[in-house]
């Protein structure tokens, strides 16, 4: 894996640059105006410290963040932008350098028909993949990895110990636990109702733009089970879906 370590006001354009670079092995780490790494990017270094050999970039991070990050951590940068408008394309460069090998994407329903039936844990409502390649195209890595992401999510048990915000965050994607759309899940085993509630957790690419620009990925778990509810453009309202844990 690589690391980005970022400013928190330019979070959201790297991970659209992220996402348009077609990589996965990229993970943000978030900073703030500090002038040492604190709290969870703090906790996240001393575990790339431990791994050895790690690949870290910088973005908009102040000199003694910089100073900090080398004698605390031992870590040097490969790459340190000031900001993405001067440096958007030494960054491209880092995240996929000339020459490297440009990833081929599944369409959305293929990914996650495969995720699916790769762990007995993870569980799709019938009618959720009905609009997943409705995604627009550039948005197709964000869907690879999250079919990626819950598929371990699944093989984990629906477990994540250090949180599914930096969970999801280690795979490259964007994990939320409430929005302004609301889904209602019944869940059926043996052929009997055992579960009737609402979820909002989601995956997600693209804020603050259109609909169909907007990809999600809807889901919740009950007990050991990942359940997928909906991949596809932003919803336009509720929506309520059932799922067999048979």
């Amino acid at each position: 894996m690589r690391y980005l370590i970022v400013h928190k006001d330019y979070v959201r354009e790297t991970r659209d640059l992220v996402a348009e670079c077609d990589v996965d092995d990229v993970v943000i780490l978030v900073c703030g105006g500090e002038r040492s790494p604190e709290g969870e990017t703090a906790r996240q270094l001393i575990g790339i410290q431990q791994t050895g050999n790690a690949d870290v970039g910088l973005i908009s991070v102040h000199r003694k963040y910089q100073k900090a990050v080398r004698r605390d951590y031992g870590l040097d940068a490969s790459v340190s932008i000031a900001t993405l408008k001067g440096g958007k394309a030494a960054l491209q460069e880092w995240l996929r350098p000339s020459g490297s090998t440009v990833p081929v994407w599944k369409v959305p329903s293929e990914a996650f028909l495969e995720a699916v039936a790769s762990q007995p844990g993870f569980r799709s409502a019938n009618e959720a993949l009905d609009r997943a390649d409705e995604i627009d195209e550039r948005r197709y890595p964000f869907a690879n990895k999250a079919a990626r992401a819950l598929a371990d999510y699944a093989a984990a048990g629906a477990r994540a110990p250090a949180g599914l915000p930096q969970f999801f965050a280690e795979r490259g994607v964007a994990f939320a636990t409430g929005g302004d759309v609301t889904v209602s899940y019944t869940v059926h085993r043996g052929g009997n109702k055992v579960a009737t509630r609402t979820a909002q957790w989601h995956l997600k690419e693209g804020d603050r733009t259109t609909p169909d620009d907007a990809a999600r990925v809807y889901f919740h778990t009950h007990d050991e089970f990942v359940l997928l509810f909906r991949c596809g453009p932003h919803p336009a309202g509720d929506f309520s879906v059932s799922v067999s844990i048979d």
